[in-house]
């Protein structure tokens, strides 16, 4: 009898050591699990929310056997199934509460515990119990969990980059589903935003007084549960480069006599310039190569008016507005010397004699008069205008 009460004994020994050493599934310990787990605010309703500033409240009820637990375990993670106790223990948990007994207990999560939450992902809360020390209660898992803290990122982009046109399309790229908003200047623009599940794209139009140059487009992005919550800056930004139509710049300017004038295209190519619809001859030269190059030097020669065209290698040419070459001069100071003298009177009366046409500053000069026939003759009239002012100093 007592060798069979040993066999018993090693038997039972033998099974004791097994049980302790097996997995987890053939030891698993009834009436220590936690139940009706109630999560405030709601967040496995299927919509994405922000847990608030106050946190994410846990409440369960208590085991049956809720006098030998010693602490409810709490962690979050992407796993539906239940974790294994190597997998989730005392040093692998996110979260501690000391038991107590009573019917329901509770816990607080901190709104900062969820900050990387995105809509990438739904999650669980695995909950457990440890009623000795090494051993635990089944897993309770609770989800999926529908929490979005993380703000959204993004890009913008434009089409085209670049050009003279006032209108672009706008694309945005968010990170996930997104109310944005686009704006020309920094500041968030307030309203109700554009749903980027609907459209991506929106047509953009520079208003008629921006100027020429890089603009900068904003973009504001803010996910479906409200992040951010606030908006002081741009998420993202893109530059167009606008440039002024192309054209002959000055397109339109008076030259005096003798002066010069620089003329350019907006330097994105070269160009042959011509004087082209001049009101006389030698109205203007060219000071410097006017042969593919981007701009040249204008000098006015005689009183008259022209145009420019400039021509780039396989394009259209260019051409600019009415340029008026002016003569200043002293009515009757024919020879230009700051006086009218009697060599003025002679000179006024040369050119009426000769007939000489508009060609000098004195022939201006000798004009005094506007005899209706566009200062292009210097009449006797003139003449006797030029000896009033010699002998007067005006007319």
């Amino acid at each position: 009898m007592k060798m069979i009460a040993n066999k018993y004994g090693l038997l039972l020994l033998l099974i004791l050591s097994m049980l302790a050493g097996s997995p987890d599934s053939l030891r698993a310990a009834t009436g220590y699990e936690v139940a009706n787990v109630v999560l405030e605010p709601a967040v496995t309703a299927g919509q994405y929310i922000q847990v608030p500033t106050n946190g994410l409240a846990v409440t369960w009820d208590t085991p049956t056997d809720a006098a030998s637990v010693m602490y409810y375990y709490l962690k979050f993670n992407t796993s539906s199934t239940p974790l294994t106790n190597q997998e989730f223990n005392d040093t692998a948990s996110d979260f501690a509460v000391a038991g107590i007994n009573q019917s329901i207990i509770s816990t607080t999560v901190p709104q900062t515990f969820f900050a990387s939450y995105d809509s990438g992902q739904v999650h669980y809360l695995h909950v457990k119990t440890q009623y000795v020390p090494g051993s635990y209660s089944d897993d309770v898992v609770v989800g999926p969990l529908f929490i979005d803290n993380a703000a959204p990122t993004g890009t913008i982009s434009l089409n085209p980059t670049s050009g003279s046109s006032t209108q672009f399309d706008v694309t945005v790229s968010p990170s996930e589903p997104v109310n944005y908003w686009l704006s020309g200047t920094a500041s968030f623009p307030g309203g109700a935003g554009q749903d980027s599940r609907l459209f991506s794209t929106a047509t953009w139009n520079l208003s008629p007084d921006t100027p020429y140059g890089n603009v900068t487009i904003y973009a504001w992005f803010q996910d479906i549960a409200g992040n951010p919550a606030t908006f002081s800056a741009p998420t993202a930004t893109a530059v167009y480069n606008f440039f002024a139509p192309i054209a002959i710049t000055p397109n339109t300017v008076s030259i005096d006599v003798g002066n010069n004038q620089v003329f350019t295209v907006d330097g994105l190519a070269t160009y042959d310039w011509a004087i082209t619809e001049a009101s006389g001859t030698g109205i203007a030269t060219f000071s410097g190569s006017s042969t593919g190059v981007a701009s040249v030097t204008v000098v006015g020669a005689v009183a008259g008016t022209f145009k420019l065209t400039a021509t780039p290698t396989g394009g259209s040419a260019l051409t600019s507005g009415t340029i008026t070459v002016v003569q200043t001069v002293m009515p009757g100071d024919c020879n230009n010397d700051g006086q009218v003298l009697l060599d003025d009177v002679r000179m006024a009366f040369g050119y009426f004699v000769t007939g000489e046409g508009p060609t000098s500053s004195g022939f201006a000069a000798a004009n005094v008069y506007d005899d209706g026939d566009g200062n292009t003759s210097v009449s006797l009239h003139d003449v006797r205008g030029v000896f009033t002012i010699f002998v007067t100093g005006s007319l």
